[in-house]
């Protein structure tokens, strides 16, 4: 489970720090920083997969380095820095007598230095990658050289598999390192686990090219490409299809459905596919350009999130686009079935019918408050985020209020009064 992000000198965070819940909720104004706590988790996936500094990249092309330091200026670095656990497998448990694996991945960038600083803990076993240079991690930053496993001194070194670390063959227990070098070589697969879910995600094509294999990971491909990809998944991954026809029909009534069309005259050998929506059985159904935008936004969300793996991270920009209040509730309700599989969430929201239900999950007992994190991001010199935690207690109250929900509420009725009594004393 990802547990922590701590992000400094970045866009217009100039030192923050959050804990991860199952389920985090980034409240506040526009242009607040919510969605820079989003974009710098992006940033921090396509650096560790070694994109040009994390700057550009399959989900997002953030310009140059001066686009994104805190107020564009100065030299000095980015810092990036993510803490998770990973449980430990059965036979591993036993091995070590230890029950996860705590990691903590530092990296500090700029366009002259790139320095990078991964802790690994498992009980009383810590490893430690510190160095300064590529993205490849090199042997002369490991620390310490050797650990002991089982007994018996073993030499860290740097595998092929994921730049990770594994010990060097022992005389004993080689099935046992065996497992602890296949489980050391996924660490920094965790990053690849994460997923983002932007904001541009309504496609109105009639019908699109069917590809020929599914997609992980919607968002890492082209935005001009991610309609064909999301609905060839959707073709061959039957369960995924399934789960996603069975949450649209919780929240609309309606059924969806996967057909084949004809090949454009243009490319008579290229075949096509198209997604309907059907509301009865006498219906012929709609296609994606004739469907509501809520509803089409929505399709592309809970794909990704059908396709995300066990212990993802999951990030939505505004999931309540173009929905109904009612919708935005029964959505909740389906987002505490993705907690309820090991998947994390974490989304920006404007929307207090969402944060009022999952306070309502709380009071009834159905979500834990330790599961939940909710955070109001602000700018009070227009200039610089800042970022308060919100305390939730048992019976889903918010200390002091959700902020920036009630103040314009009040507002709000105060005018509509105001009015109604300037109406009702006129002649």
């Amino acid at each position: 489970m990802f547990e922590c992000i701590k992000i400094g000198n970045f866009k217009c965070i100039e030192d923050m720090g959050l804990k991860l819940g199952k389920a985090t909720v980034l409240i506040g104004p526009n242009a607040s920083g919510k969605s820079s706590i989003l974009h710098a988790l992006i940033m921090f996936k396509q650096l560790i997969r070694g994109t040009e500094l994390g700057l550009s990249g399959p989900y997002m092309n953030f310009g140059k380095f001066k686009d994104v330091v805190f107020k564009h200026e100065g030299v000095e670095s980015i810092h990036l820095e993510l803490g998770w656990s990973r449980p430990l497998t059965y036979d591993l448990k036993e091995i070590l007598h230890a029950r996860e694996c705590v990691i903590n991945y530092l990296v500090e960038v700029n366009p002259s230095r790139l320095f990078q600083d991964l802790q690994i803990s498992i009980d009383s076993l810590l490893i430690q990658v510190k160095g300064e240079g590529e993205h490849r991690i090199e042997n002369k930053w490991v620390e310490p050289e050797n650990i002991k496993f089982k007994g018996e001194d073993a030499t860290l070194g740097v595998g092929s598999k994921n730049f990770f670390l594994f010990p060097i063959i022992i005389k004993s227990s080689v099935n046992e390192l065996h497992k602890f070098n296949d489980f050391m070589s996924r660490i920094v697969d965790d990053i690849d686990n994460i997923y983002f879910v932007p904001i541009s995600r309504v496609f109105q094509d009639y019908a699109v090219e069917l590809d020929g294999k599914p997609y992980k990971d919607l968002s890492a491909e082209e935005l001009y490409r991610r309609a064909s990809a999301f609905l060839s998944t959707l073709s061959y991954e039957d369960e995924v299809f399934k789960k996603v026809a069975s949450w649209m029909k919780k929240l609309f009534e309606i059924r969806v459905e996967i057909k084949p069309v004809p090949s454009e005259p243009s490319a008579p050998g290229v075949r096509r596919i198209a997604l309907r929506t059907l509301r009865d059985e006498r219906e012929l159904g709609k296609g994606l350009s004739n469907e509501a935008a809520g509803i089409l936004q929505l399709l592309y969300v809970l794909a990704q999130v059908a396709l995300a793996d066990k212990n993802a991270l999951i990030m939505i920009e505004e999931p309540e686009i173009s929905l109904h209040p009612k919708a935005q509730a029964a959505l909740v309700d389906i987002m505490l079935e993705i907690l309820g599989e090991g998947k994390q969430l974490l989304f920006t929201t404007h929307s207090e019918h969402i944060l009022f239900r999952l306070l309502t999950h709380i009071a009834a007992g159905r979500l834990r408050k330790d599961d939940l994190e909710i955070y109001y991001f602000e700018k009070p010199d227009g200039v610089t985020a800042r970022v308060s935690r919100l305390e939730v207690d048992g019976k889903g109250r918010v200390k002091g209020g959700l902020r920036g929900f009630f103040e314009h509420d009040v507002e709000e009725l105060s005018e509509y009064l105001k009015v109604l009594s300037h109406e009702g004393a006129s002649p």
